[in-house]
């Protein structure tokens, strides 16, 4: 018990501690900025090709296009990520002019141009908000269920941890200690989540059998194990010995090994509660897990198919892998609401509200990239940027109420199905019984309801 309650104690440290990092990380990640060309730039057999050339960028207003191979910036040759990116940050501490020389079939070009700044992505803000938001659900599951720390919930506890220092952490480019230490524990968090969550789902919503032989639990941690092993020994030791090209080619390597961990482990979670809802005869429970199912799978399916497996393919995300980031706010919301089975109906209110604000948020930040991908709002004139702010807060203050009850009306047909038509009557009879005080309106009006979602049997 006594052992129990300092771990207890001990993890609630590392959560204070990891908090205070991930405030000073936001911090700094809000206020850093890059230079930037406006191009997303992969490597290929002949060098660095342009995959994509943002409109109104330095580099699209010069002249280069999507397909241009480069040679050199500065008539330094330019053959991987690392030197292109150590030649940007020189030619922006010098001030200077960028001189590209790109080849076009055949052609030899040479563009110039100076460099522009770039601020964090919005893509980072939301996984930002996300991540403080994974936070603040463990937390209040924490507080509602009088701090109970054991099965489950430890683990509950430990997935969100991991999610939330997963989603926050992010190294600026700064290089010192704390950048350092930001971006280990940016990777430690997304090798630890996968098995975890596996691990969490072993247990609920019954222990498997599985659980009781340890050794073979302990064997889904050893690829993250791995994988975390070799970043380190590529960081400390090969990062010494192999070339640039040849560390960078080992760190894209590990990167989609990462990812392809990630979602492996995601999708067996899935398959393992598919599994038990399959086999389980509790309707409660069968209903829970039916939801959680629905849940992890639109945060982790989408992901995985459009986002990883072109990452993996050596291809940019196109725009649906870049959306499907929005998605994963349903992962946490999905967590809070698996450990919730002791006090389903308080989680179930929970789970809807929260699930209507994802979707809600998700599709006015499409209207929103939709609207400003069309614009030339996104230019460094601050004019511009207020006008563009502004119009995010119309567009959410106008939209938001609308949509949300749309919304809301749809997750609530989905999960009600037959007894939808009852619940909105007895809502909408309710709601009369409040404001009505006329005897005979309120008598004439409680009597036709009944007979369409109530049909009486002769």
């Amino acid at each position: 018990m006594a052992m129990r309650r300092s771990f207890f104690y001990l993890f609630l440290l590392l959560v204070l501690v990891l908090i205070v990092l991930g405030f000073i990380n936001i911090s700094r990640k809000l206020s850093w900025k890059e230079p930037y060309d406006g191009v997303a730039w992969v490597e290929g057999p002949t060098g660095l090709t342009a995959a994509r050339v943002n409109e109104d960028s330095p580099a699209y207003l010069s002249g280069i296009k999507a397909g241009d191979i480069l040679f050199s910036i500065n008539d330094t040759p330019v053959k991987n990520r690392i030197e292109f990116a150590k030649m940007l940050w020189l030619i922006d501490r010098l001030e200077q002019k960028a001189l590209y020389q790109v080849g076009r079939g055949g052609t030899i070009l040479s563009p110039s141009f100076y460099l522009s700044k770039k601020g964090v992505s919005s893509t980072y803000i939301y996984l930002m908000l996300l991540g403080l938001a994974t936070l603040a659900i463990s937390l209040m599951v924490f507080f509602n269920t009088k701090r109970q720390f054991t099965g489950p919930y430890a683990f509950f506890y430990l997935v969100s941890v991991s999610l939330y220092s997963f989603y926050v952490f992010s190294a600026t480019g700064q290089m010192d200690f704390l950048d350092n230490l930001f971006y280990w524990l940016d990777k430690l968090a997304l090798l630890a989540f996968p098995p975890l969550l596996l691990n969490f789902f072993f247990i609920f919503p019954q222990k498997k059998k599985i659980i009781q032989r340890k050794k073979r639990v302990a064997l889904f941690y050893i690829p993250g194990l791995v994988l975390l092993l070799s970043n380190v020994v590529l960081n400390t030791i090969l990062d010494s010995i192999l070339t640039e090209s040849q560390v960078l080619s080992f760190q894209k390597i590990l990167e989609k090994l990462e990812l392809a961990h990630f979602s492996l482990y995601t999708i067996l979670a899935l398959a393992l509660i598919i599994r038990d809802l399959i086999s389980n005869i509790n309707p409660y429970i069968k209903n829970q897990l039916r939801w959680i199912a629905v849940g992890l799978g639109l945060g982790s399916l989408p992901f995985a198919l459009f986002y990883v497996v072109p990452f993996i393919g050596d291809r940019l995300p196109t725009t649906p892998g870049q959306l499907s980031v929005l998605l994963q706010g349903l992962i946490p919301i999905t967590l809070a609401y698996s450990i919730s089975r002791y006090r389903l109906m308080d989680f179930e209110v929970l789970f809807k509200k929260g699930t209507t604000l994802v979707i809600s948020f998700a599709m006015l930040a499409m209207v929103y990239f939709l609207v400003s991908s069309q614009t030339e709002l996104f230019s460094e004139n601050r004019l511009n940027a207020i006008l563009l702010g502004l119009l995010a807060i119309i567009l959410g203050a106008t939209l938001f109420t609308p949509l949300s009850e749309l919304v809301q009306t749809l997750v609530d047909r989905v999960i009600y199905r037959r007894s939808y038509a009852y619940r909105r009557t007895l809502l909408m009879i309710s709601n009369v019984l409040n404001r009505e005080r006329d005897l005979s309106r309120l008598s004439n009006f409680l009597w036709k309801p009944f007979p369409r979602p109530c049909p009486s049997s002769r």
